[in-house]
């Protein structure tokens, strides 16, 4: 990884806000990790709008509020897995990762 990008990654985690989303930081994504009964990688969650903007992110993304995760691994599982056990969170389905917020 560049240090270039590594640099606004790490600037991104410091700039963190201390108030996430509920279904961030009540664990919701714990459950889907629970059922899927191994690690989770989490790809992204807070970006500041620099790393968003680095990463190719959406122009006001929800990542930029702390109100979404990017998890990584068997994408078709995952998304079986949070639609059934979270029905109200917002699903995204990617190649190897799901989005939800």
């Amino acid at each position: 990884m560049a240090a270039r990008s590594w640099a606004v990654r790490f600037a991104s985690l410091l700039a963190m806000p201390s108030r996430l989303s509920s279904s961030i930081k009540s664990g919701r994504w714990e459950i889907i990790r629970g059922v899927y009964g191994r690690p989770i990688r989490v790809n992204s969650a807070f970006r500041c709008p620099k790393h968003n903007e680095v990463v190719g992110g959406e122009h006001g993304s929800v990542h930029m509020f702390g109100l979404a995760l990017d998890l990584g691994g068997d994408a078709r599982e995952l998304f079986d897995i949070a639609n059934r056990e979270c029905p109200d969170l917002r699903i995204g389905s990617y190649d190897n990762f799901i989005h939800i917020d």
